[in-house]
């Protein structure tokens, strides 16, 4: 049974004429007897049951904010009840105008790059020279599969905003974008051929004077079998340093060749280098598929999402003399009986950005230096962005 106060207030009406009012004072608290005989009990109840624990445990005290103990001489007990710890909030911190403007300038650019280390998390290094990078799941593999070029500016428009978080956030007024298109019946792929060629040659990203081009980001839009070929080969990418095809790769470039099948590998310079071309060529043989570590090339498979990013430059602004490339011959796809007859035909369709050292309004003063040299700023500085994302 609980403790009841009643508490009444009353008070006098002022009257009229009156020239002093004194409230009439609220009649003193009163006690019912049962209550507080029934509290005693209580408190008499849970002493007796305390110091039996506390007898159990050869310790005295009792629950959280209670405590028991004995009186002097007729051992009556006494509960004390402890308020409740104050709960203690912390100020809200306070800032002046320029400390608020610095604390908001960091929450965003905190923000923006967990945002961007989520985004990159899949940016894997597969070579240092040339310096290349893969991602997978880069786009949403099912809008690839489906994309048409008819149908394809906001995607397009998507995909180049993504490569530009990658690069910092830089984007050129002169980089290009392409589709391209291959299937296993054009005429310059045969399908039934088990050799790994190039129906198309091999190439470096700077041919046809574009000088200013670097970087290069191409996203595949459909899945390719690796038995159906199809991939893109760098040849020179792993060979060693003192390797015959690298010299081969430097007399060309000396000679402002870019493409294997291109007309002035006889006529530049009066010199034929048809020999050079042909050496690059021969570098990915019949065998790459069955050993494919004896090969000096790297081969990348297409897979809808997938990204591949590669410098055509070093970070010197050199044209780097491994970069060259070129597609894989597409083969049919075979049948399901495993039939030696033609299979249903392949496709690949791939999207390209051609990246172009461009500075904008800020551009580097370098009125006396090389060419190389003012290309290389913005090649260190996209470059170490990629790398730093890569290692996150």
């Amino acid at each position: 049974m609980s403790m009841l106060a009643i508490i009444v207030t009353t008070c006098t009406i002022r009257p009229s004429s009156a020239a002093a009012w004194v409230p009439t004072p609220p009649p003193r608290r009163r006690t019912n007897a049962s209550a507080s005989s029934s509290i005693t009990a209580l408190a008499a109840k849970k002493s007796k049951k305390n110091t039996k624990r506390s007898t159990n445990n050869k310790s005295s005290g009792g629950g959280f904010g209670r405590t028991s103990n004995k009186s002097d001489d007729n051992n009556a007990a006494v509960l004390s009840i402890s308020p409740p710890p104050t709960k203690v909030t912390a100020a809200a911190p306070t800032y002046d105008a320029k400390e608020l403007a610095v604390y908001t300038k960091y929450v965003k650019e905190e923000s923006s790059r967990r945002q961007t280390k989520k985004d990159a998390a899949g940016l894997v290094q597969i070579s240092s020279s040339p310096l290349m990078f893969t991602m997978d799941n880069f786009m949403n593999a099912d809008a690839c599969t489906t994309l048409t070029e008819e149908d394809s500016e906001a995607f397009c428009l998507e995909f180049r905003d993504n490569v530009s978080q990658l690069l910092g956030g830089q984007m050129g007024a002169l980089d290009g974008m392409k589709f391209n298109y291959a299937s296993s019946r054009d005429a310059n792929n045969d399908a039934t051929s088990e050799q790994v060629s190039f129906p198309d040659g091999v190439h470096m990203d700077t041919n046809n004077d574009c000088i200013f081009r670097h970087l290069t980001a191409i996203l595949y839009l459909n899945d390719v079998p690796t038995e159906c070929g199809g991939a893109t080969l760098f040849p020179l990418a792993r060979v060693f340093d003192n390797d015959p095809v690298l010299s081969a790769s430097k007399r060309l470039l000396h000679e402002k060749i870019g493409h294997t099948r291109s007309c002035g590998v006889v006529r530049k310079s009066g010199v034929n280098r048809e020999a050079d071309a042909q050496l690059l060529e021969s570098r990915v043989g019949s065998h790459f598929l069955k050993n494919p570590s004896a090969e000096g090339a790297i081969r990348v498979q297409p897979q809808a999402g997938k990204l591949l990013l590669f410098f055509s430059r070093t970070a010197s602004g050199m044209e780097d003399p491994r970069s060259w490339h070129g597609g894989e011959r597409l083969r049919h796809a075979p049948r399901d009986n495993n039939e030696s007859s033609v299979g249903a035909t392949m496709e690949k369709r791939i999207l390209t950005i051609f990246k172009q050292v461009d500075y904008g309004s800020q551009q580097p003063d370098l009125a006396e230096s090389s060419l190389e040299t003012y290309l290389s700023h913005q090649i260190q500085t996209q470059s170490q962005s990629l790398l730093r994302l890569s290692q996150l």
